[in-house]
């Protein structure tokens, strides 16, 4: 195992805790407010498949299917319509003891 070299500074434009110096560039090319990744990572298959559905109107298509399967009684495409129809409720569990006297204490 090699021992790590101490170069806090003695670089360029640092001070001796490594920190940039106010007023020196801090190594990024981008300005301020601008992204470094403004595409983000490349998906070529999630790329594709937005292609795709650009072309034929495949949301569409989607949502057609879905909706059919779901009157014709499939409880899966059901649950699928109407979680983006309506949006899924949101789950809460009451955390509060109503019922003070079982409340149990352990030391």
């Amino acid at each position: 195992m090699t021992k790590p070299t101490k170069t806090a500074g003695k670089q360029k434009g640092r001070e001796k805790n490594g920190q940039f110096k106010k007023g020196e560039q801090n190594g990024t090319p981008f300005k301020k407010g601008q992204s470094g990744n403004p595409k983000g990572r490349a998906n070529s298959i999630s790329d594709a498949i937005r292609r795709k559905d650009e072309e034929i109107n495949g949301s569409a298509k989607l949502a057609e299917i879905a909706w059919e399967k779901a009157i014709e009684g499939d409880k899966g495409w059901a649950e699928f319509v109407a979680g983006y129809a309506q949006g899924k409720p949101q789950q809460s569990i009451d955390v509060t003891n109503h019922d003070k006297d079982e409340l149990i204490i352990i030391e």
